[in-house]
């Protein structure tokens, strides 16, 4: 869970930038009605849309008994069309180009489009998902095409728990629980969202 929360922040701090100012609170706020905040909340966040093409560089680190297991070197590159965008988690393989695309192709409300497009010796393979099926883990890591795509916010229970500090950051924590016909792994994720 611990994997999934630090992806989700980053993705959610990228995410919400574009929103501007946000209030800050002294003292946890509870909502009247949790359900409808959360819903209200998951709609937002699945409508926004980032404002310039980026690339950055990470590393997807797995850390056991908080020693690090595994650090993957990934290349994020967003880039927008005139009517979605994607997201690629590229992983490089060698010296000579061979690398790996995780996409995550996107339309502000509309479901996501999850592609996995290989390139080794310059022949390319694509295969896409969609939904449930899209929990393929990007380069062998524990982190899924589903989790990069937030896909748990299309999930129908979402309660928004409180709005508090978290990090000396303001955030919303919303609680996500999966349709009881889930297979998938988890069944509920507890995110943060600045």
């Amino acid at each position: 869970m611990k994997r999934l929360l630090g992806l989700l922040l980053l993705c959610a701090a990228g995410c919400v930038a574009a929103q501007g100012a946000k209030q800050v609170f002294n003292v946890p706020v509870v909502p009247n009605d949790p359900v409808a905040a959360g819903k209200e909340l998951a709609t937002r966040l699945l409508m926004l849309q980032p404002a310039e093409c980026v690339t950055n560089r990470i590393a997807l680190t797995n850390y056991l008994k908080n020693k690090v297991q595994s650090a993957l070197p990934l290349r994020i590159e967003v880039s927008l069309t005139s009517s979605n965008w994607v997201t690629a988690y590229v992983q490089p393989r060698s010296a000579s180009g061979d690398e790996t695309h995780f996409m995550v192709v996107r339309a502000a409300g509309g479901t996501n489009e999850y592609v996995v497009e290989s390139v080794i010796n310059g022949v390319v393979t694509r295969v896409k998902f969609e939904g449930a099926s899209a929990a393929v883990p990007i380069g062998g890591s524990e982190f899924t095409l589903a989790d990069v795509g937030m896909e748990f916010l299309r999930w129908p229970t979402q309660r928004l728990l409180v709005k508090e500090v978290f990090h000396s950051q303001s955030c919303d924590k919303l609680e996500s629980i999966a349709p009881a016909d889930w297979t998938n792994g988890y069944v509920r994720v507890v995110s943060w969202f600045a």
